[in-house]
């Protein structure tokens, strides 16, 4: 009995949780012309971005992660790429209590891609 008292003890502080998960259709940080959607591409490849907090010990590396950090840097995976579309969003998080632990905002969509943007010279 003892020894599955702790196993599930180890279970509860060691787990991590995913408390929030969003599907979204369009989502975007960056003024988007909506009258020009149709000329907008929308791209094969799905991106991903996250924001993440990390918590040593006690002490958090920074301010709480937000999902504007995530679709950020999803939008900057591929240039051009002006929104997100048939996002899912996560938000995670796990600790190791005076150890450490992760705080996070995760999101993959597809990117709608601006064919006006200049693409680089080879």
């Amino acid at each position: 009995m003892k020894k599955i008292l702790m196993v599930l003890l180890a279970m509860v502080i060691l787990g991590g949780c995913t408390l929030a998960r969003s599907d979204l259709t369009l989502v975007s940080t960056r003024n988007v012309d909506l009258s020009r959607m149709a000329e907008l591409e929308k791209d094969r490849v799905r991106v991903e971005g996250s924001d993440t907090k990390h918590i040593i010990i006690f002490v958090p590396t920074k301010q709480a992660p937000n999902i504007k950090g995530a679709i950020d840097e999803g939008l900057q995976c591929k240039p051009g790429c002006v929104a997100l579309v048939d996002v899912v969003a996560e938000y995670k998080f796990w600790y190791i209590p005076l150890i450490y632990g992760q705080e996070r905002w995760d999101i993959e969509g597809t990117c709608l891609i601006d064919p006006r943007y200049e693409k680089p010279r080879k």
